[in-house]
């Protein structure tokens, strides 16, 4: 599940040094300098400018075309399998529902590292690859969990609980600041698809989960940090390590719960319980005796941050 959204930077484009060098700026703005200090840097410079033009012109071919709008058309089957989950949720078949769910979730895990690969903004560049993500995300991450919790009984169907989780989300979605430039999520990150996978689990009665959902979404607007599993440097071997780890045993427990023992599921918290400890350990500095976040934590939600020189971290 990653991530409120959600992967948006992944679709960025390379950093101001890559375009330097592709336009030649680079070259221009310290030509005086490797012509001064005679180290005969200068043909490894054009040669790198040669390098980025031909890989650049090598990616203009229908082939890459055709990959950069396979993954947009992956990235978009999201909303198809967050479908198929309300058709399940329909038929109350909670199984079923939590298993399109996790696929909608494997699917933005994986498409923003394709995107990476591909460069696909200069691909597509009539597509916003980051805009797509986050429709998508919304819809699978958010509104899907929430029917799902509502029409199965989990959570009481009053208006206002239901709201607090879709509108603090919406706000969390269109928070410029929504990720950190050192690769943290500012508020909680809008993993409903996991929260009711455990309220199913637990079967709290309605107006406990209630409680759980109104405190979650009033978590989303509060500006602690928290992990982006692939992302995030402190710990990420072991993040990613776990977290496939755990998705692994959840792929198993809906593919196959008639043959899974009954404490499988209830092992698969190691990693929700990992994930909030490390989180709040990195914030608080609980691990290195500072904050791991350069950024200001007291800077409101949404609220925007100074520019970063040289074109920001991460």
């Amino acid at each position: 599940m990653e991530e409120e959204s959600r992967d948006r930077e992944d679709w960025g484009a390379p950093g101001p040094r890559v375009e330097a060098l592709a336009t030649g700026e680079e070259g221009a703005n310290s030509g005086g300098r490797t012509a001064a200090d005679g180290s005969g840097n200068q043909p490894k410079k054009r040669a790198s400018v040669e390098g980025l033009k031909g890989e650049s012109s090598s990616r203009r071919g229908l082939g890459w075309k055709l990959a950069g709008w396979s993954l947009h058309l992956y990235t978009a089957s999201g909303a198809v399998f967050g479908l198929l989950a309300l058709f399940a949720i329909q038929r109350r078949s909670a199984e079923e529902a939590l298993l399109w769910m996790l696929v909608a979730a494997v699917i933005d895990s994986t498409d923003g590292a394709i995107a990476r690969w591909l460069d696909v903004r200069r691909l597509i560049p009539s597509i916003d690859g980051r805009r797509l993500d986050d429709v998508v995300d919304y819809f699978t991450y958010v509104v899907v969990p929430i029917v799902f919790l509502v029409t199965l009984d989990y959570l009481p169907g009053h208006w206002w609980l239901v709201a607090p989780p879709l509108i603090a989300s919406g706000f969390g979605f269109a928070n410029t600041q929504a990720k950190t430039e050192d690769d943290f999520f500012l508020g909680f990150p809008s993993y409903w698809n996991v929260v009711a996978l455990y309220i199913w689990l637990f079967r709290l009665p309605a107006p406990v989960n209630g409680v759980i959902v109104t405190v979650l979404a009033i978590l989303v607007l509060v500006p602690i940090r928290y992990v982006y599993p692939s992302k995030t440097r402190p710990l990420r071997p072991v993040t990613v390590l776990l977290c496939g780890f755990w998705g692994v045993q959840l792929l198993l427990q809906f593919t196959f719960p008639d043959r899974m023992p009954s404490w499988w599921m209830y092992s698969s918290l190691h990693f929700p319980v990992y994930y909030l400890g490390l989180s709040f350990a990195l914030h608080w500095g609980w691990l290195s005796g500072r904050r791991v976040s350069r950024g200001d934590p007291s800077v409101p939600f949404g609220a925007s941050r100074p520019p970063v020189e040289n074109g920001g971290g991460g």
